[in-house]
């Protein structure tokens, strides 16, 4: 499976204050230290603030721009860092630019934590992006209040992607639309059949492991057969088919393994016949 790794560059000044007075510093700093960031991976990012000497903010902001076409950035992937105590944030993420600001409810009395973040983002490579493709993260507009705290000096830094991408397949298993045959069940042993689609199964020529478990109120008699198509109508071999357990229990364990010439992902549809009775 390709992976496709980012690399942080070195920070880059990007001066707001004026020249020759200490205002604070405002920077962009990588959690992990890490300085590759694998496709389908995230890495934080935390946004830090230090004030002037003395100093004690009742409101800090600023606006990150990014290339949307290198990284990916939600609304939800950005959260207070909890520099400023007692606080209200407002957030918002679009064409590429991050906008965060962090009021004190107590604007007369601002309490700091010196130690904390102003802000932390979840960031991750948007799909298809080329060899070498760039993006600073970089802040276009700070804003610190009181005003005569000044407006500090700002580090960004740059993420090449290190390699093409390709899309990320969604492992994210689930299974869906489960439907039994012949409902309810009651005390004698009947037949019945159960239908499930699993969505998102990985196609990588790797054993996938998936367990069903039944409600405590259904005792599993017996299972005849257990049966799994792809979305074409393909059959895809079982292994550890719980039709082969002389003892299945409720919980039924399987594993398959849908071959791809390209690591993608699929939609499998299970169909399980059982005997089931009611459990007394």
């Amino acid at each position: 499976m390709l992976l496709t790794a980012a690399v942080f560059a070195g920070s880059v000044l990007y001066p707001f204050g004026v020249a020759g007075q200490s205002a604070g510093e405002m920077r962009v700093d990588v959690v992990s230290g890490e300085t590759e960031l694998a496709q389908g991976e995230t890495t934080t990012i935390e946004i830090n603030y230090q004030a002037p000497a003395g100093q004690t903010p009742d409101t800090v902001g600023f606006d990150l721009e990014y290339d949307p076409d290198v990284l990916s950035i939600t609304e939800e992937d950005v959260s207070s860092g909890g520099y400023i105590d007692n606080s209200i944030s407002n957030k918002n993420v679009s064409n590429g630019v991050v906008e965060f600001t962090e009021f004190s409810f107590d604007p007369d009395n601002p309490s700091v934590n010196p130690g904390e973040p102003v802000a932390t983002i979840e960031v991750e490579l948007a799909e298809g992006v080329d060899e070498g493709t760039q993006t600073d993260l970089e802040f276009t507009d700070v804003t610190i209040f009181p005003e005569d705290i000044g407006t500090p000096e700002t580090v960004g830094t740059t993420i090449t992607a290190a390699s093409g991408t390709q899309t990320t397949p969604d492992y994210n298993v689930k299974i869906h639309n489960p439907t039994l045959s012949q409902t309810p069940v009651d005390e004698t042993p009947s037949d019945h059949t159960l239908n499930f689609d699993v969505v998102n199964v990985s196609a990588d020529n790797e054993t996938d492991n998936f367990t069903v478990t039944l409600p405590e109120e259904v005792t599993v008699e017996d299972i005849t057969e257990t049966t799994v198509t792809d979305a074409s109508g393909e059959s895809i071999a079982v292994s550890d088919d719980p039709a082969d357990d002389d003892n299945p229990g409720r919980e039924l364990s399987f594993a398959v393994n849908p071959n791809s010439q390209e690591t993608t992902v699929k939609t499998l549809t299970v169909e399980v016949e059982m005997e089931l009775s009611a459990t007394p």
